[in-house]
């Protein structure tokens, strides 16, 4: 599990947002559900369901 604090959460979401866009990121429960749950992988937790826009977008968002 994370040991990431909700202030830690939180300039992880503004990071991302920066780098894709807020369009582009589903931090809402709600929304990110149908990503959070599978036929054959189960489900889990997330934080965010990030959709970058370019191959460099992707590279950023993994390195944040």
């Amino acid at each position: 599990m994370s040991s990431m604090t909700t202030t830690d959460n939180k300039a992880f979401l503004n990071e991302l947002a920066r780098l894709v866009g807020h369009s582009h990121l589903l931090t809402d429960p709600a929304k990110t559900a149908r990503y959070r749950k599978g036929f054959r992988s189960g489900q889990g937790d997330a934080l965010a369901v990030v959709f970058p826009g370019s191959l460099l977008e992707l590279w950023r968002v993994l390195k944040a």
